[in-house]
């Protein structure tokens, strides 16, 4: 999103009871973050028919041994994951944990791979997984980081010391378990399940899962309030109705890569934005939406009407980059008006609500809240400068 702070604005069935919620929901999520051992084997010896000594197993590469196993879950392989486990049976519970990943679409991605320790015939490497492509990651609108820790030995075994989910994950999962039993009954029986750790782990219930995140999205979009992330949920909701086939994977640039926009809309939530999207237009490449904002909206009320503008992106991976957000003549009017009377009233605060530079705007929620403090303030002055013969 091209912003900055000192430049123009640029641009139902009977209700079901709840089931209880436990900390094994966190542990599920982890898939294999705490398992003793996760023995893949890659490598070993063999004999002949005839009782030969066996030959002498070659000795692998430690990181390749993580890495093949994040491909085989990213290619949804879990018989390829379950023939490369031992020395021990994977066991059921694990064998669901990543089948619902799985299902959820867990696209692990490593980088960063270091082996931290090398003694005898085991070393322990640690890496960088990113998750982007999964329901997880469309959870939070971004990419999940995390760090994965695993003793490799010689002979190709990986035992997974530490594969952790965010610690933000559980109240996410929870909301949208809540969203489930209260609008989508039945879609709640196979995700929730009857089991102890209050989710189904399957496969099934992962992809079922998946298939329902981007409407438990919408419906966060139009409860978000005056949010960043709602606002931009909210633009993305609009969008994928154009064609919800062309837009169904779709997301925006994360704030983390665009802190220009972060302050942008921080700025227009803390002026009550609250944007209703509509008339979008659009392509693969390049969409377009009428964005209305709410009659408390800072502007709306000093202007006193409706204050509509469009808003333009394009759409690069699968995700929203806005590039023109342009003001209305009523918003450059109002501010220049307001800055003026800022000056004369609290002068203190013009730099921390404005910037140096005249006819520039300053983003960022400290300015957005300072101009609605004084709001009602003006508004009188204003009535009383209407009133003066």
């Amino acid at each position: 999103m091209v912003a900055t702070r000192e430049r123009p604005t640029p641009t139902e069935k009977e209700p079901q009871p709840k089931r209880r919620r436990t900390g094994w929901i966190v542990a599920a999520v982890g898939a294999l973050a705490a398992l003793v051992v996760v023995g893949i084997v890659l490598a070993g010896g063999s004999s002949d028919d005839e009782g030969q000594a066996a030959e002498a197993p070659v000795a692998v590469d430690a990181t390749t041994v993580v890495e093949q196993y994040a491909e085989h879950a990213r290619n949804g392989d879990t018989a390829a994951i379950v023939a490369m486990w031992g020395p021990i049976e994977m066991g059921e519970f694990d064998r669901g944990v990543m089948e619902w990943r799985i299902g959820m679409g867990y696209e692990p991605e490593l980088t960063e791979c270091e082996v931290l320790r090398s003694a005898g015939s085991s070393s322990t490497v640690e890496c960088t997984v990113t998750d982007a492509g999964s329901g997880f990651a469309m959870l939070f609108g971004e990419p999940i980081v995390g760090v994965l820790t695993a003793d490799v030995t010689t002979d190709g075994q990986i035992y997974i010391q530490s594969n952790p989910p965010p610690t933000e994950l559980r109240p996410q999962l929870v909301g949208f378990q809540d969203w489930l039993e209260e609008n989508r009954p039945e879609a709640a029986e196979i995700i929730l399940g009857d089991g102890w750790i209050g989710l189904e782990l399957s496969r099934e219930a992962g992809e079922l899962s998946l298939s329902l995140l981007p409407e438990y999205q919408s419906h966060l979009a139009t409860e978000a309030g005056d949010t960043p992330e709602g606002i931009m949920a909210r633009f993305v909701a609009a969008v994928q109705e154009i064609d919800p086939e062309l837009y169904t994977d779709l997301s925006y640039v994360p704030f983390s890569e665009d802190a220009d926009g972060l302050e942008f809309l921080r700025w227009q939530a803390a002026l009550g934005l609250d944007p209703q999207f509509s008339d979008c237009q659009g392509n693969a490449s390049n969409v377009s939406c009428m964005v209305t904002a709410s009659e408390e909206y800072f502007f709306a009320t000093l202007a006193n009407q409706e204050i509509t503008s469009r808003v333009a992106a394009s759409i690069v991976d699968n995700e929203l980059d806005v590039y023109s957000w342009p003001p209305t003549a009523e918003i450059s009017r109002e501010e220049t008006a307001f800055r003026n009377w800022i000056r004369d009233h609290h002068p203190d605060d013009e730099i921390r609500m404005f910037g140096a530079v005249l006819g520039l705007y300053m983003f960022g929620t400290e300015s957005g809240e300072l101009h609605m403090q004084y709001l009602d303030e003006y508004l009188a002055y204003r009535a009383e400068v209407d009133e003066t013969p």
